[in-house]
């Protein structure tokens, strides 16, 4: 869980760790508020929990079913009633690397609109640091990596391109 050091915790969100600010703070909250009755009603705490983080973090619409499920796992887990908010699902993981220029941030535009068009959930991380993007193997930046993988270097893939990227790895993946 969390430590007071940390004002966020991370959530499995069809199975990508999202980081939430509050997602502690914000339990206690809700557990308070219940006065117990978490226990029985653990989806209207999820619920209850969800408009709470949605205060401080951007969670998109066509996601809020996404999360309220994830929330409604973490809530049980917690209240120890033998689901776990942490099972591995199995994440597509998307690095975007460059040093944060006009060419990485349209990537990171590009991507951002197809997961959402395609309600993909995905751990989506822009990283700036030489060393990580040299250790992908890229000399020539901008890039993008799905799982491990340097699809494109040294360019702007087209919308067409990071569709086909992310659909072929997706592909068979159960999307709930």
């Amino acid at each position: 869980m969390e430590t007071p050091s940390t004002p966020h915790g991370r959530l499995r969100v069809k199975g990508i760790a999202v980081g939430l600010v509050g997602l502690e703070a914000t339990f206690e909250t809700v557990y308070k508020e219940l006065d117990g009755a978490a226990a029985t009603y653990p989806r209207v705490a999820a619920g209850l929990h969800l408009a709470l983080l949605e205060r401080r973090n951007y969670i998109p619409a066509s996601a809020r079913a996404d999360y309220l499920d994830a929330l409604d796992r973490y809530w049980q887990e917690r209240l120890g009633l033998g689901q776990s908010a942490t099972r591995d699902e199995g994440p597509l993981v998307i690095r975007i690397l460059g040093k944060g220029c006009v060419s990485c941030r349209k990537i990171e535009d590009i991507v951002r609109s197809v997961l959402d068009a395609q309600r993909i959930g995905a751990d989506l991380e822009h990283l700036s640091d030489y060393d990580e993007i040299w250790r992908h193997g890229v000399l020539n930046p901008p890039a993008l990596v799905v799982n491990g993988k340097v699809v494109c270097a040294g360019r702007v893939p087209s919308r067409a391109q990071v569709e086909t990227f992310i659909s072929a790895l997706w592909k068979g993946r159960d999307k709930t």
